[in-house]
């Protein structure tokens, strides 16, 4: 079973090179901007079940790409929203213990 994982498979320097107004280059641009990286996310500790612990993984690893798709920043108020998006979308409860 594939299990992609983004930090093993993006290369932010490559993705300057897509095209203005993609995805990729809007992710680049937002991640360069931040001095940020898809290999600073730490491993996910406290979950023994292989198929939990890669929903978390992935669930680490999109958060910057919620923040491209909303155009939010990572002020308090906009790190708040993004938890909530992601409340919504995935219905994790560490979303809303992160919001609240």
């Amino acid at each position: 079973e594939e299990r992609p994982v983004i930090a093993e498979s993006t290369q932010v320097d490559e993705l300057r090179n897509y095209s203005e107004g993609t995805f990729g280059r809007a992710y680049a641009d937002w991640m360069s901007d931040r001095h940020f990286s898809p290999h600073e996310r730490p491993s996910v500790k406290y979950v023994d079940d292989p198929e939990l612990a890669y929903v978390m993984r992935r669930y680490r690893e999109v958060h910057d790409f919620v923040h491209v798709l909303a155009g939010l920043g990572v002020s308090e108020e906009e790190e708040i929203a993004i938890k909530w998006f992601e409340l919504l979308q995935t219905g994790l409860p560490v979303c809303l213990l992160s919001a609240t």
